[in-house]
Formats: C-alpha cells, sequence, structure tokens
C-alpha cells in the first residue's frame, strides 16, 4: 500500500460550513492547495484554534497565508442576530448545547456591532428600515475581523 501524499497547502482557509460558500471553488483551487477549516459562523472554538495551531506548526514548510473568510447572509450570524433582537428566542436553544455555544460566541460579536452602529447612527437607528439586516452584515465583518 501506497502512503499518502505528503500536505502541501500554501494557505489555511477559516470559513463557514454554509454549502452556498464552497471555499476550494471560490479561491479556484485543487486538492491539497488549502487546509481547510469550516465550523458555523466561522468562529473561533478550541477545535478551530487547534486546527489552525496545527497547520502552522506542521504545514509551516508550504503554509504562507491564513484567511478568515466571512460572507453575507450567513444562517448562523442571522440567528444570533434574531435571539438579539428577541432575547425571547433563547429560551428555545435550552436543551440545544452545540447550537447554543455557536450563538452564545456570536451574541458578543452581535451586542458589539449593535454598539457600534448606534455610536454611528445613533440611537434611533434601532427602528430604521433594514436595521436588522444592517446588523447581520455588521457582525459578519467583525466576527471575521475578530478571528482573524
Amino acid at each position: 500500500m501506497a502512503a499518502a501524499p505528503s500536505q502541501r497547502p500554501f494557505a489555511a482557509v477559516l470559513g463557514c460550513s454554509d454549502a452556498r460558500v464552497p471555499l476550494e471553488l471560490i479561491f479556484n483551487e485543487g486538492p491539497n492547495d488549502l487546509f481547510v477549516i469550516r465550523v458555523a459562523g466561522n468562529g473561533l472554538g478550541s477545535d478551530v484554534l487547534g486546527s489552525l495551531k496545527y497547520a502552522v506548526e506542521h504545514l509551516g514548510g508550504t503554509l504562507k497565508l491564513i484567511v478568515v473568510l466571512g460572507h453575507s447572509g450567513c444562517g448562523v450570524v442571522s440567528a444570533a442576530v434574531d435571539v438579539f433582537l428577541n432575547p425571547g428566542m433563547y429560551l428555545s436553544l435550552v436543551d440545544r448545547h452545540s447550537l447554543r455555544e455557536i450563538l452564545d460566541r456570536l451574541l458578543v460579536v452581535v451586542h458589539v456591532s449593535a454598539q457600534k452602529l448606534q455610536a454611528a447612527f445613533g440611537p434611533d437607528i434601532l427602528q430604521r428600515a433594514g436595521y436588522r439586516q444592517a446588523l447581520i452584515e455588521t457582525s459578519v465583518v467583525v466576527n471575521a475581523a475578530l478571528a482573524a
């Protein structure tokens, strides 16, 4: 039996697990070009951090770049925004520990994003049409920036 080829990716990419965001296709790369880590909302849980540390420590000979990629319309960020805007929804997550863990991390990002939007546009932004969508997109950007 032949040994598996060695890994030689030039980039590690942390992206969302959203099926609409195929990372290899986005970057036009093939097998062994990218070390891909996918998790809903591209958050930095311990497994993700461990995977990134593995890439840096074991693939450093070829690894030249680490990319954190957020995307518009992220479903789990949207869910976190909805819970932030309607805290009563959080009760439905009591027995859904894995999802709640992801949302808990994102709720911090959403809270910071809401504060930044209010600081930039005033407290009446909460009543403006499109606030939810603006909060989702701002949270996507802030989440990627914090992860990076």
